[in-house]
C-alpha cells in the first residue's frame, strides 16, 4: 500500500510540474489584463479632467464677455450644459468644445421650436394674439435654425470669420420672440425659461469662435507693426501689444484692424488717464524728492492735458474713418511721455518717479499709431 501510495503521489507531482508554464502564462495573462483595463480607467479618468478643466476655463473666461453680461447664470448655464453632452468628455481643445457647443444650441432650438408647436396645437395659448405671436416665433426659429447649421458647415470648413457672423445672427429667434410678448400688448410669453436658455447655448459657440477670430487679428496686427517698427518677434513691444489689446473686453467683438485701432486708442486714452492720476496723488501727498521734482511733475501734468486731447481727437477721426489725421493726433499724443521723461534727466539730478508708467505709455500710444498709419498705407 505504501508502494502504490508512493507511485501515486510521484504522478500528481509530475502531472503538476507538467502544468507550471501553463499555470504561468494564465498568470501572466490575468495580470496584462488588470494592467490593460488599469490604464484605460485611468486614462479615461484624467481624459475627464482634462475636458472638465477646459469647460471650466472656457466658460469662466467667456462669461466675462460683455456680449453676456446680462444674461444671467451664464457660466453655471455653460458649464451644466457642455458637461451634459457626452461628446464633451473627448474635447481636448476650444474648438472641440465649440462644435459640441454648437450641437447644444440646435438641440436646444430643435426642443424650443417642438415646445411651441405643441402649445399651438394643443392650444394651451392665453388667447388668439399670443396665438399669432407664437406662430411669428416659429418662422424666427427657422430661420436661426437655417443660421445655425450654415455656421457649423463654415466651422467644418475652417471659416470662422464667416462661421461668428451666421452663429451670431441666429440668436435672434430668442431674442425676438421674447420682445413680442411685452408690457405694451400685456402677453407673456409661455417659453420664456427656454428662449433664455436657446440665447445662452448660441452665445457660448458664438463667443468662443469671436475670441479666437479676435485673438488671431490681434496678434497678426501686433506682429505685422513689431516687424515694421524693426524690433525683434519676441520683443516686449509685441508682448504689452497682444496683452493690452486682449484685456480690453471690446476686443471680443472686433473683426478688422479699424475696429482694433479704436480698442488701441481707448486703451491708450485709459493708460494716459492712470499716469496722470499717479502724478497728481505724488503732488498731493507730497511724495516728489525735491522742490525742482515737483516743479517738473507739474509741467508733466500740462503735457499730459494736450495729449489727452491729442488722443481723444485721434479717436474721434478713428471713428469718422479718416485715420490719416488719426495717425497725426496720435503721434503729436506721444509728446507727453517722452518730454516728461527728459525732464528728468542726469543734468538736473533729478529721476522721474514715473518712468517705467511714462515708457508704458508710449508702447500704448505707438500701437493705435501704428495701426493708423498702416491702414492710411493699405489704402
Amino acid at each position: 500500500m505504501r508502494q502504490i501510495s508512493s507511485q501515486h503521489t510521484a504522478s500528481r507531482v509530475y502531472k503538476n510540474s507538467t502544468n507550471i508554464p501553463l499555470i504561468k502564462k494564465q498568470y501572466t495573462m490575468k495580470m496584462l489584463m488588470y494592467i490593460v483595463v488599469f490604464v484605460l480607467l485611468f486614462t479615461g479618468c484624467m481624459a475627464n479632467k482634462v475636458a472638465d478643466s477646459l469647460i471650466q476655463e472656457s466658460c469662466k473666461n467667456i462669461s466675462k464677455s460683455i456680449l453676456v453680461d446680462t444674461i444671467p447664470n451664464f457660466e453655471k448655464d455653460c458649464i451644466e450644459s457642455l458637461k451634459a453632452n457626452p461628446e464633451s468628455q473627448k474635447a481636448r481643445n476650444v474648438d472641440d468644445l465649440i462644435m459640441v457647443g454648437m450641437n447644444n444650441a440646435m438641440s436646444q432650438l430643435s426642443n424650443v421650436k417642438t415646445t411651441v408647436e405643441k402649445i399651438i396645437k394643443e392650444k394651451k395659448y392665453k388667447s388668439s394674439l399670443s396665438k399669432k405671436l407664437l406662430e411669428e416665433c416659429l418662422k424666427l426659429y427657422s430661420k436661426s435654425a437655417h443660421m445655425l447649421t450654415s455656421g457649423l458647415n463654415y466651422l467644418k470648413k475652417g471659416n470662422l470669420e464667416k462661421a461668428q457672423y451666421e452663429i451670431n445672427d441666429a440668436d435672434e429667434a430668442p431674442v425676438f420672440c421674447e420682445l413680442k410678448f411685452n408690457g405694451d400688448n400685456q402677453q407673456i410669453s409661455p417659453v420664456k425659461k427656454e428662449n433664455d436658455l436657446l440665447l445662452t447655448m448660441i452665445n457660448i459657440p458664438y463667443i468662443c469662435t469671436a475670441n479666437k477670430v479676435a485673438d488671431s487679428l490681434i496678434q497678426k496686427s501686433c506682429k505685422k507693426i513689431t516687424k515694421f517698427l524693426n524690433k525683434d518677434s519676441d520683443s516686449i513691444f509685441e508682448k504689452d501689444c497682444v496683452a493690452s489689446l486682449r484685456e480690453n473686453p471690446e476686443s471680443q467683438k472686433v473683426r478688422n484692424i479699424d475696429e482694433l485701432t479704436v480698442v488701441g486708442a481707448n486703451n491708450a486714452i485709459s493708460n494716459l488717464t492712470n499716469v496722470r492720476r499717479i502724478v497728481e496723488n505724488i503732488i498731493k501727498e507730497k511724495k516728489y524728492k525735491s522742490i525742482l521734482s515737483k516743479k517738473l511733475l507739474e509741467d508733466c501734468l500740462k503735457l499730459y492735458s494736450k495729449s489727452f486731447k491729442s488722443l481723444t481727437s485721434g479717436l474721434n477721426y478713428c471713428k469718422a474713418r479718416n485715420f490719416g489725421k488719426a495717425a497725426t493726433n496720435f503721434t503729436e499724443a506721444q509728446d507727453a511721455p517722452i518730454f516728461c521723461g527728459i525732464k528728468f534727466n542726469g543734468d538736473n539730478k533729478q529721476i522721474s518717479p514715473v518712468k517705467k508708467e511714462n515708457d508704458f505709455l508710449i508702447t500704448m500710444i505707438e500701437i493705435p499709431l501704428q495701426f493708423a498709419a498702416d491702414i492710411t498705407h493699405s489704402h
